[in-house]
């Protein structure tokens, strides 16, 4: 880490992240050509006609064969970004780690091996590979926008509800399907690029960390791991965990040990939101740092949770959560198990079982010194009365 350790790490991922939007919006425009196809085809018949059972089957044939289509399209425009990220990212963190070695950077050959390529893209991200969750996405856009269609038939709605319907509900879906797609595939990239550097170089490395991002929009079991170490980078999860996951892990040198009291690391203390409104109809969320800063490197998030306010960590955990921590004097690390975030009424009855064993220590904690004032009773009486 460091300021030029936090300039690759931390400024590479916001730069991933960037680029992950831009290919978000090529994917959109990719799925959204099928659906404006149909949306044309609606609006050339009478908007007063009636919207039948009959033509509904027709349009959606013929929706599934345009989506078919582009499917192979949309699948090569997420492996050629994911590629562009993995070979982008391992020249950067090579160059970065020849020189923490002091090797020559002129020499290297950042050619990232072609192995690594080819399992990136079959490797699955939450349980599917970059072409199986493409799949997922067009298929659920199509079933969408066939339910939203069969509704308008049920309800005896014309041509005119139906165009509505698809202007007003897609271009969302599309979007954040993409959105998902994108920065999840350009992420695991990245990560990817990061470990094949750390295979090469790991003889210079002491330890490895989990990094992730402090501000609020980090999930409670990313911010449970983050500053878990270890010394291989097995021993530590493969990112990403989920999807729109920004945790990554760095190796750290014994350089970067020897001056980690002064090495920082970024905090993002304010940020808003504000909707973006598309020219296809569609709304999409950007946010902006208002207010962030440097803190110590060796701070985690559960440190830079328990310095927030509390109106901050009311929104961060939500109402029902928060009535947890602060009724129960929850930790952070209490909210999720092996990666996933707990629901309500999972930490409802995990706190229900640890009452019951609370009550069941108390109790045996009692007859233990039920017994033992028995004992001393007995030893002063066998002094009092020796036989």
């Amino acid at each position: 880490m460091g300021t030029e350790w936090e300039d690759h790490i931390i400024g590479r991922t916001l730069a991933i992240e960037s680029y992950g939007n831009k290919v978000a919006r090529d994917l959109t425009r990719i799925s959204m050509t099928a659906v404006n196809r149909l949306r044309r085809r609606m609006e050339r018949i009478s908007e007063k006609s009636q919207f039948t059972r009959g033509f509904l089957h027709r349009v959606i044939g013929e929706l599934s064969g345009t989506i078919y289509k582009l499917a192979p399209k949309y699948q090569k425009t997420l492996e050629k970004a994911s590629l562009r990220v993995l070979e982008l990212e391992y020249d950067k963190f090579t160059r970065v780690m020849r020189k923490k070695g002091g090797l020559s950077i002129k020499k290297a050959n950042y050619k990232v091996p072609v192995e690594a390529a080819k399992a990136m893209l079959e490797e699955p991200i939450g349980g599917a590979s970059i072409k199986g969750w493409a799949e997922k996405h067009l298929g659920r856009l199509l079933i969408r926008t066939k339910n939203l269609l069969t509704e308008v038939v049920i309800t005896g709605g014309t041509m005119r509800d139906g165009i509505k319907i698809l202007r007003e509900n897609i271009p969302n879906m599309s979007r954040k399907g993409a959105q998902f797609l994108a920065r999840t595939g350009v992420m695991h990239a990245s990560n990817t690029a990061r470990d094949e550097v750390w295979k090469e170089y790991g003889d210079i490395i002491e330890k490895f960390r989990v990094v992730s991002t402090l501000d609020n929009r980090t999930c409670l079991a990313c911010g449970k791991i983050d500053g878990k170490e270890a010394k291989k980078r097995e021993n530590l999860p493969k990112f990403p965990l989920h999807g729109n996951c920004r945790c990554t892990v760095i190796g750290l040198t014994a350089l970067d040990l020897r001056d980690e009291d002064k090495l920082v690391r970024p905090a993002v203390i304010e940020q808003t939101s504000h909707t973006v409104h598309h020219r296809d109809g569609g709304t999409s969320k950007k946010f902006k740092v208002i207010k962030s800063k440097e803190v110590s490197a060796k701070k985690k998030f559960k440190d830079f949770f328990e310095r927030q306010p509390e109106k901050w960590k009311q929104e961060y955990l939500g109402p029902g959560r928060y009535k947890l921590y602060k009724e129960n004097r929850l930790d952070l690390e209490d909210f999720s198990s092996n990666g996933n975030i707990l629901t309500l009424e999972q930490l409802k009855s995990q706190l229900t079982i640890m009452g019951t064993l609370e009550k069941e220590v108390v109790e045996k904690e009692k007859e233990r010194k039920k017994e033992v004032k028995k004992i001393i009773r007995k030893k002063e009486a066998e002094k009092k009365n020796p036989k």
